[in-house]
């Protein structure tokens, strides 16, 4: 029997320790990929948020800091669609996620949620651009962007 105060010690061999290190910095990338793409969203919603307003005022004023108001607002404002509002509330989740959760992981039906836009095109696209699996992240946050660019400018 051990000692409360003592640990249990777990031996990794080289090539576990290799794909868990590997694991590890591919989720430090997807989290830096899921921040530029929501600053970009930001960006991109607040523009097309403030051509709709009657009087000068900044966007920041009205919705703060808050992501999730900058995309109520846009979807109430007519400047994109129910999907794509669907998309983005997912989108907003698996960021706070990332944002906050000490081990986060990302599942395909994550990337998937973030598309809702497509439909049952979603799977689809993302591997059309994205050859494998770790690029879907990526593409899938570009797909979702490149869209609200699209529907927020229309």
């Amino acid at each position: 029997m051990t000692d409360r105060g003592e640990r249990m010690k777990v031996e990794l061999d080289d090539s576990l320790k290799e794909r868990i290190k590997l694991h590890l910095d591919l989720m430090d990338k997807h989290a830096l990929n899921i921040i530029r793409a929501a600053a970009r969203i930001e960006i991109i919603l607040s523009e097309a948020v403030k051509s709709k307003f009657v009087n000068e005022i900044g966007v920041q004023k009205v919705v703060g800091d808050s992501l999730a108001r900058l995309i109520q607002l846009s979807f109430a404002l007519g400047v994109i669609k129910q999907k794509t509002y669907e998309s983005l509330l997912n989108f907003k989740k698996i960021r706070n996620r990332m944002a906050h959760d000490p081990e986060p992981d990302l599942k395909v039906s994550d990337l998937l949620s973030m598309l809702l836009f497509l439909g049952n095109d979603a799977e689809r696209v993302v591997q059309e651009r994205g050859s494998y699996l770790a690029e879907w992240h990526k593409v899938s946050l570009e797909v979702l962007v490149e869209h609200i660019e699209r529907e927020a400018n229309a």
